[in-house]
């Protein structure tokens, strides 16, 4: 049932904006978008992503994927889910927001209440484009 539920779903790593062009999304019709970046660096260990070869000065992927996002949530063609840590930042009117716990990871391997899974645990966050039905309305994404 899940093969036969993701049969149309393209599944795509590394940077967002080479994948995100109108060919490769709304050009098919409906189409979700879930994005899911490195969370910014306020809140986060340090030198989680070096190496990928981009500048060390570059702007955040969070920040960018976050730009994207509102830029396109707009488009009657996508349904856009970002997946990141409740930083305070104001989202646009129409887009709604999910709060829930993190339940495991690496993060709360630290011994005591040091560890940083644990301090970040509830400010995980996915926030939807107008376009999306309601999380009390979807279905199979265990929320």
């Amino acid at each position: 049932a899940l093969a036969a539920r993701l049969r149309h779903v393209r599944v795509c790593c590394g940077d967002f904006e080479r994948v995100l062009s109108p060919a490769v999304t709304t050009g098919h019709g409906l189409t979700g978008v879930v994005l899911d970046p490195p969370y910014a660096r306020r809140g986060r260990a340090t030198g989680l992503y070096v190496g990928d070869g981009r500048a060390e000065d570059e702007r955040e992927p969070a920040i960018r994927a976050r730009d994207w996002a509102i830029a396109n949530g707009a488009d009657p063609h996508l349904r856009i889910a970002y997946c990141g840590y409740d930083d305070g930042f104001t989202w646009p009117e129409g887009w709604t927001v999910h709060a829930w716990k993190a339940g495991g990871g690496y993060g709360n391997q630290a011994k005591g209440e040091a560890g940083r899974g644990r301090a970040n645990a509830h400010r995980e966050r996915i926030w939807f484009s107008p376009g999306c039905f309601p999380v009390s309305q979807q279905i199979g994404l265990g929320l």
